[in-house]
């Protein structure tokens, strides 16, 4: 009797396999979110929320800027940073400098190659040509 290939011997689809240990994976973290873990561990690890950090928050962005605007320098940095001659400056505005156009010699866009001995363009193609084969033989040499 001939299987199919998205079928083990058990005759589970790994499909369903894959998105039931994802789907549990996603449950045990949820339930792991849920724990005092500061409580547990004796304050070695804090609470965290998985749920927190992709809800609305109570507190809009703005009134998140102006809080931080709002707190002062602490006294004893203030004092250490005139003792040293160095006084934090204010800036009056917040200045947004123009994006630059990117470089082009006909279409292509210039990249400008910052790394040692100007290689990281040469391992860049080197990679990239690596993968795409890898994935070549992948897919042609699949049933």
């Amino acid at each position: 009797m001939a299987t199919d290939n998205n079928n083990d011997p058990s005759g589970h689809s790994s499909r369903g396999k894959a998105a039931l240990i994802i789907l549990g994976a996603v449950v045990l973290l949820f339930v792991l979110s849920l724990l005092p873990w500061h409580n547990i561990t004796g304050g070695r690890m804090t609470d965290f929320n998985l749920l927190g950090d992709i809800m609305p928050s109570s507190q809009s962005a703005d009134s998140i800027l102006t809080q931080n605007e709002d707190e002062d320098i602490d006294p004893e940095l203030m004092h250490q940073l005139k003792e040293n001659g160095e006084v934090p400056q204010t800036v009056e505005s917040d200045t947004v400098l123009p994006q630059m156009e990117p470089l082009r010699v006909g279409e292509m866009v210039v990249i400008e190659d910052y790394t040692r001995g100007k290689r990281g363009m040469q391992a860049l193609h080197f990679s990239v040509t690596a993968i795409s084969k890898a994935i070549y033989y992948v897919r042609t040499s699949a049933p």
